[in-house]
């Protein structure tokens, strides 16, 4: 990591209000459901951000070991969460998001690293990690580490 200050850690349901700020403030141009929202409008229901912490919170629930949060003195500047497919013996990488201030610092491939790390430890023999074709910095990162391309995916809405 090019920024010696910045530390890793397990994340904790503690962390959420850091990391709901962090995923505001990241995704808000690159998230599925954001841009849905984006075309559709709002619905109803809760809006992107929301749905986006919820899916979060409940990743950090279920895998307590294996999400992570990159910090600092100045706080929480970046978070992976990760999920486990055991039969498969696969794990991804569900969400990756770092600060504004903090992108090209490193921070996002130690991230994944600290992922790939845990997977092995679990003996999964496979990693996933997806993102929109909008997001430059994942297209960029991803194959950097070794990711390869396995299929691009259009996502249709529509208003009923």
């Amino acid at each position: 990591m090019n920024d010696p200050a910045v530390q890793i850690r397990c994340a904790t349901s503690q962390d959420l209000p850091a990391i709901e700020r962090v995923t505001a403030e990241v995704f808000q141009p690159v998230a599925l459901e954001s841009l849905v929202e984006q075309t559709l409008g709002k619905s109803d229901g809760p809006g992107w951000l929301s749905l986006k912490m919820a899916v979060t919170a409940n990743e950090i629930t279920n895998l307590p070991d294996g999400c992570f949060v990159a910090f600092q003195d100045s706080g929480v500047t970046g978070f992976v969460t990760n999920v486990i497919f055991p039969m498969a013996r696969r794990g991804y990488i569900s969400s990756l998001a770092v600060r504004a201030g903090f992108q090209g610092r490193g921070v996002g491939r130690a991230l994944v690293n600290r992922s790939l790390d845990y997977f092995r430890s679990r003996g999964l023999k496979q990693a996933k990690i997806d993102t929109l074709v909008t997001n430059q910095a994942g297209r960029h990162l991803y194959p950097a580490m070794g990711f390869q391309e396995a299929t691009q995916v259009i996502h249709y809405v529509m208003p009923l």
